[in-house]
């Protein structure tokens, strides 16, 4: 988060932006190492949890490569099914990640992001057997825009919908972090101001003693 809040600082404080920033866009000294932090901590833990995936995605490749030693493989369909694949690895990381910015348990952000996968993949059989095969639902599920990569063939609709999938699940996180952390700073805040009246409260009860003192004992009020 440190190194976002730098970078994102230093973005609007470079000599090339600076002056234009200062012109037209102010608000963006404060709000550059905002989303900078913010990025870096949604995109970090996103991008640690993708390499896992995507490790997967190369066993499975070496796999299947180990196969073309006893016979020839169609390489294009190949590499089209493990960039199917690995598409789709990114946009369920993603949506765990949401899942995870949403959880306040490791366990409930695991069961919230199987249960969405699992759900935006039945949405297809479900509206198939309501005989709808070319609809808004069937757009919306995994299996249409997976099938094709699976068959050897990539459409840019269906990349695009993997990737608009992804950013949507890391915007909604990067909005969930910034949520969370202004509740943590109002709830600090709340603390300040109790602390400061707490104190004030002590101040005037030692205050309201100090008097009931002087007032029992006169001398010490005249030889002080």
């Amino acid at each position: 988060g440190l190194l976002g809040w730098i970078a994102g600082g230093m973005t609007v404080t470079d000599a090339a932006s600076k002056d234009w920033v200062n012109a037209n866009a102010i608000f963006l000294h404060w709000l550059a190492p905002i989303c900078g932090a913010f990025l870096v901590i949604v995109a970090g833990k996103w991008l640690g949890a993708l390499g896992f995936v995507l490790a997967l995605v190369a066993i499975a490749a070496a796999m299947s490569l180990s196969l073309s030693r006893g016979t020839t493989l169609d390489l294009g369909k190949l590499a089209a099914g493990l960039l199917g694949l690995a598409v789709l690895g990114m946009a369920l990381t993603a949506l765990g990640i949401l899942a995870s910015a949403y959880a306040q348990h490791p366990a409930g952000a695991a069961t919230a992001a199987a249960a969405a996968g699992v759900l935006l993949w039945i949405l297809d059989g479900a509206a198939r057997a309501r005989g709808e095969t070319d609809g808004l639902i069937n757009y919306l599920a995994l299996p249409g825009h997976l099938t094709q990569a699976m068959r050897g063939v990539l459409y840019g609709p269906d990349l695009a919908w993997f990737a608009l999938l992804t950013v949507l699940c890391l915007g909604l996180a990067m909005r969930r972090v910034a949520r969370l952390r202004e509740c943590i700073e109002q709830a600090i805040d709340l603390l300040r101001v109790m602390r400061c009246a707490q104190g004030d409260a002590q101040a005037r009860a030692a205050f309201r003693h100090r008097r009931r003192t002087d007032r029992r004992d006169p001398v010490a009020v005249f030889f002080k």
